[in-house]
């Protein structure tokens, strides 16, 4: 801040859906201390920078009972704060094609900006970089999807780390 920075988002916490600051922050067994501490990080992120967006990410934005659990207990139940509903989106990871999981990982960005009346964006995507042709037409996808949110609720795509490549990287990397 007092080089001028603004940014327009801070993210509290990274892909949390098991919580953070752990043993305290636990999820689901800590739900009320996970509470506690999100909403810290939100006041603490709006006492130095008002304008920006906090977000709350969690992985595996195409599971939408994770997300909903998620969210009932910590924005509904214990009263969390945040601004913006954050989901990953790797298939891979999950040992699926986009082609499985893409229209459930559309159906949670609605459902998230309708029930919990926030906006959504994906915070983290990626596809394998020895099929190029497929990661694009996955993003292509995610990125009508976050589009297709009603009232312009889905923020935008964050593609992680797209200069990277594998084939490059040390062995014991």
């Amino acid at each position: 801040r007092d080089d001028g920075v603004e940014p327009d988002f801070v993210q509290v916490g990274n892909e949390i859906n098991n919580g953070m600051l752990f043993p305290l922050g636990s999820y689901p067994d800590e739900k009320r201390s996970l509470a506690k501490f999100l909403t810290a990080g939100y006041d603490a992120v709006k006492k130095v920078f008002p304008k920006a967006r906090v977000i709350t990410h969690l992985a595996e934005g195409n599971d939408r009972k994770q997300f909903e659990k998620f969210f009932d207990d910590v924005l509904i139940h214990y009263k969390a704060k945040t601004d913006i509903i954050g989901m990953s989106y790797y298939p891979y990871w999950l040992g699926k094609g986009y082609k499985e999981t893409i229209n459930d990982l559309s159906l949670n960005l609605m459902k998230c900006a309708k029930k919990y009346d926030k906006d959504v964006m994906i915070c983290e995507m990626g596809g394998l970089e020895t099929e190029p042709e497929e990661t694009g037409k996955m993003v292509k996808l995610a990125l009508e999807a976050v589009e297709a949110v009603p009232g312009n609720r889905g923020l935008g795509v964050i593609y992680w780390e797209p200069a990277a490549c594998s084939k490059l990287l040390p062995d014991n990397y």
